[in-house]
C-alpha cells in the first residue's frame, strides 16, 4: 500500500489564527480568508453559515479564530474549520502611551 506524503506532510491541530479578515465568499460553502501578520500567508477559514454576518461586520478588520488547523509540513497554517471569531478592538479605541501614563499619574515610573 502506497501512503500518499501530503498526508504524512500535514497535520491537523487545534488552536487560534491571528490576522486581518480578507475576501470573504459564500461560493461552495462559507469561508473567508486572513492574512497573518508574522509571514503574511493567508490562511482560509471555513465557516459555518450562522457565522456569516459576524465574519462580515470584521471584514478588514484585525481578528483572531479558534478552531481546528490544517498545517503544512513546515508547521505554518494553511487552514482552520472555525469555531469562533473575535475581533481585536480598532487601533482608535486603544489607549496609546500618554493616556495610559496618565492612569498612573505624573510618579509612573519613579522607583
Amino acid at each position: 500500500m502506497k501512503v500518499s506524503n501530503k498526508i504524512i506532510s500535514e497535520s491537523e491541530d487545534s488552536g487560534s489564527v491571528e490576522g486581518v479578515l480578507d475576501v470573504v465568499s459564500a461560493h461552495n460553502g462559507y469561508v473567508f480568508n486572513i492574512v497573518e501578520p508574522i509571514f503574511e500567508r493567508t490562511v482560509k477559514c471555513t465557516i459555518p453559515e450562522s457565522m456569516m454576518e459576524k465574519a462580515l461586520g470584521a471584514f478588514g478588520k484585525r481578528v483572531e479564530v479558534e478552531g481546528v488547523i490544517r498545517y503544512n509540513k513546515e508547521g505554518l497554517p494553511l487552514g482552520i474549520k472555525v469555531k469562533d471569531l473575535s475581533k481585536f478592538p480598532d487601533t482608535e479605541n486603544i489607549p496609546n502611551f500618554k493616556k495610559l501614563r496618565g492612569i498612573f499619574g505624573d510618579n509612573a515610573g519613579e522607583g
